[in-house]
């Protein structure tokens, strides 16, 4: 029998790894790619339905994800099977880890592409935290006037200086996200206010019509975080990647990355990035908090969380996976007491009334929960996003000038009543509550049976049964409200 050598067994071993290392990426980036084609695959079939009224849905995550299971997708055979001697298409134009900014800005090309004749729009929880009070726009609009408040508040001019601000800051949000899906990297680098570093290098070649620029770490970062709003991750990665080749030690980058790598569904490569953020920086709390989220390790899990509650006691993300990880664990007094906590530090924070209300209901107290939920409610209906209510304004006036119908759904366990707010009742606008049919539908079956995650704190990723849910709701208010039926 021939003896292999130490060194042969190593060479073996090691090109065994490399091979594997290689066949894996391959693998993900081809899966990647199948999704996004699988989803413009069935959007396709839809297209071809000759005579078929048209529904196009946006969304994040919550929309495209599923496949055959998504909520899309069974809208259209909850559709078609109520026979009303109308054929149905519906159109799945859902991008995981967008916001509304870049949905709207998307708008008129799908429109273009699909000619849809409804539009079923769900969308915000990826908007981030900018509330604005309602009051705050009742007294920019001279409704209501508090004697509290310094003179120069009082003012006319201070109040509109405020809109104006406002509609500004989210009118850059908007050119960003134009200009990035057009594709223009010179004029990207200029908007928003962006000012060339100091290592921002611009040389001309040729004749001086094609140019090649060198940009520095803030404008790569910048460029990566608009590609990243438009879901195109691989772009954002290579513009993350040359932030840091240009010197960058910045921890964040290593965050940034750990999230579209997250999107590309490449775990291993997720929590390397989480790693190497909490080793440049060990006090980043927001790394910690993710990083539990992806080791499979359930002690090691819980001890990344409350290190991340220890370095930010307001990091609301790390108590509610603290408490869910609990709650998994069927230790709901444990997850009480941690979403308890969390309500001292943070007791503006809608999410965490929504998780304690989860946990009672688990424990099947009901008034509790039910409580709770209202609690998280009336936080919510207290303030709106600015970024999210423009651009359900912007979606709201494109789709009135093309005379395209307007549904607009709120998110499952929550009420529809801030998302009417943002909206006149002149609006004509078809809203969609799912927070009744879901409570109750959980309360009977439990959060499990519907939901695969709480993400959003009182919700998350719906499974294929409350993906049936919400489209056969979303489905009776279309027929109620617009067919008449």
């Amino acid at each position: 029998m021939t003896k292999v050598s130490p060194i042969r067994k190593i060479s073996l071993i090691v090109f065994g790894l490399c091979s594997f290392a290689i066949l894996l990426e391959i693998g993900l980036r081809i899966g990647g790619f199948a999704w996004l084609s699988l989803q413009e695959y069935r959007n396709k079939i839809s297209l071809r339905q000759k005579g078929a009224y048209r529904i196009m849905c946006l969304g994040e995550s919550t929309t495209a994800l599923g496949g055959k299971d998504s909520y899309p997708a069974q809208l259209e055979e909850i559709l078609n099977q109520k026979k009303i001697s109308i054929k149905f298409s519906v159109i799945n134009k859902g991008v995981p880890a967008t916001n509304s900014t870049a949905i709207v800005s998307l708008l008129e090309e799908n429109l273009d592409k699909y000619h849809p004749d409804m539009v079923v729009a769900m969308m915000s929880i990826n908007d981030g935290e900018d509330i604005i009070p309602w009051k705050d726009e009742l007294e920019a609009k001279g409704i209501s006037s508090k004697e509290d408040r310094p003179f120069f508040k009082k003012s006319k001019i201070y109040k509109l200086a405020k809109l104006l601000s406002r509609y500004i800051i989210n009118k850059i949000k908007e050119s960003d996200s134009r200009e990035l899906k057009e594709g223009k990297k010179e004029d990207i680098i200029r908007v928003g206010g962006l000012m060339p570093s100091s290592n921002y290098k611009e040389q001309e070649e040729g004749d001086g019509e094609n140019k090649k620029i060198d940009c520095g770490e803030k404008e790569y970062q910048e460029l990566g975080d608009r590609f990243r709003d438009q879901g195109e991750f691989d772009k954002a990665i290579e513009m993350y990647k040359k932030a840091l080749g240009v010197g960058s030690e910045d921890d964040q980058l290593y965050v940034d990355l750990a999230l579209c790598y997250l999107e590309l569904r490449d775990f291993e490569k997720t929590a390397e990035m989480f790693r190497e953020a909490i080793k440049r920086n060990s006090r980043n709390d927001a790394a910690y908090a993710m990083l539990g989220e992806m080791v499979e390790d359930s002690f090691l899990a819980q001890e990344m969380f409350e290190k991340a509650i220890e370095i930010n006691p307001r990091n609301t993300r790390a108590y509610i996976t603290l408490g869910e990880h609990y709650k998994g664990q069927g230790k709901y007094d444990q997850a009480i007491e941690i979403f308890k906590e969390a309500m001292e530090a943070n007791p503006g924070d809608s999410k965490i009334y929504g998780g304690l209300a989860l946990c009672y209901q688990a424990q099947r107290r009901y008034k509790l929960a039910e409580e709770y939920f209202e609690k998280a409610n009336k936080l919510r209906s207290r303030g709106y996003n600015p970024v999210t209510r423009s651009n359900y304004q912007r979606l709201k006036n494109i789709l009135s000038q093309k005379k395209i119908v307007l549904v607009c759904v709120q998110y499952p366990m929550r009420s529809a009543r801030p998302l009417k707010r943002m909206f006149t009742p002149q609006d004509e606008i078809i809203f969609v509550d799912n927070e009744r049919v879901f409570k109750q539908a959980v309360r009977q079956g439990g959060y499990a049976e519907y939901f695969d995650d709480n993400f959003g704190g009182d919700f998350g990723h719906c499974t294929r049964k409350g993906n049936r849910l919400l489209a056969g709701n979303i489905a009776k208010v279309i027929f109620k409200e617009y067919f008449g039926k």
